[in-house]
């Protein structure tokens, strides 16, 4: 006799985390439910999410029937202090008080941030258990989910494990975000045949990262193990990455002559200088590492924005490379 399909939900699901996450589940076998804003090529609630009631998300459980439910959902740019703390701590409130009156166990993986560590000491290996300090609401309301769902777990109401990520790359990024600026801008550049200039604030960071692929496969692998419940995980490269040679490198895969100025002004205050995750937790417990190349991630970054992926086309007599004013 052939197994039931096993059953997600995915809240924010029509999202740019969300739609990779609905995609990679799909794929490896579950029956998936979206709830967001957006139809995607799976079943999809056409719910706004951040308006979501305990009550309704109980209806949706009794629909749906999940043993799998992924939070994608919550805001992180150009939101209020409210509405970031409703997006991001609120709404997992809601959910979990659903999640411990629905009748059958379910799984919990909640989408967590390296923000809610705050900056960590140059040089040093940020692991799941350091005292977290976040400096910004949106990290405050991160850390105040992951504490929810934690003693969520602990009363025995939820499965929860908490994939504490930081800054995604894969196409889609939204065009608030750095790379989806970025993108956007040398995209306008290639359909107007003219030389790219990219006014950013300083470049002096260096972060971790997280190809969008290499958290679909950490979702699956949390999915499936035990061992993962009533933890923490980080995911990333496991590297303090400089952001500066990050948009470089994005620069010299688009091929666009570009002039990267230092002078935009700050865009919020909640910038890390320096972040490494500890990513051995996820080895350990998921046999997870990451996989795809930092240059393969923004390779496909660029192919999702780039108006001339099927001609090659550039300024008359431009030189290919960035160039850098301060």
């Amino acid at each position: 006799m052939t197994p039931p399909q096993p059953r997600a939900l995915v809240l924010g699901g029509t999202g740019y985390l969300g739609r990779r996450l609905c995609t990679a589940l799909d794929a490896a076998g579950w029956s998936v439910l979206a709830v967001g804003r957006r139809s995607v090529p799976v079943t999809a609630a056409r719910l706004l999410v951040a308006d979501l009631t305990s009550a309704d998300i109980s209806d949706v459980l009794a629909e749906a029937q999940p043993s799998l439910v992924v939070n994608a959902a919550g805001g992180v740019w150009q939101l209020s202090e409210p509405e970031l703390i409703d997006s991001n701590a609120v709404l997992v409130d809601r959910l979990v008080a659903a999640l411990a009156k629905h009748p059958r166990a379910v799984r919990l993986i909640q989408l967590g941030s390296a923000k809610e560590y705050g900056t960590g000491p140059a040089g040093v290996a940020i692991a799941e258990d350091a005292v977290a300090r976040p400096v910004s609401t949106y990290g405050k309301s991160k850390l105040s989910a992951t504490r929810a769902v934690l003693a969520a777990t602990r009363r025995g109401e939820l499965e929860g494990v908490i994939l504490r990520l930081p800054t995604t790359i894969g196409p889609g990024s939204p065009q608030v975000s750095l790379l989806g600026t970025v993108s956007a801008a040398l995209a306008a550049a290639v359909r107007e045949n003219r030389p790219a200039v990219l006014r950013l604030y300083r470049l002096t960071a260096h972060q971790d990262f997280l190809a969008l692929d290499d958290l679909a496969r950490g979702v699956l692998a949390a999915a499936q193990s035990r061992q993962a419940v009533g933890r923490i995980i980080n995911l990333g490269y496991g590297e303090a990455i400089s952001v500066r040679s990050l948009v470089e490198t994005l620069v010299a895969v688009s091929g666009w002559p570009t002039q990267i100025r230092d002078d935009a002004p700050p865009s919020g205050t909640d910038r890390i200088e320096w972040q490494r995750l500890d990513i051995s937790t996820a080895a350990e417990l998921l046999g997870w590492t990451p996989r795809q190349q930092l240059r393969d991630a923004l390779t496909e970054v660029w192919s999702a924005v780039n108006p001339q992926r099927d001609a090659d086309v550039a300024p008359d007599s431009a030189d290919r490379r960035a160039t850098h004013s301060k």
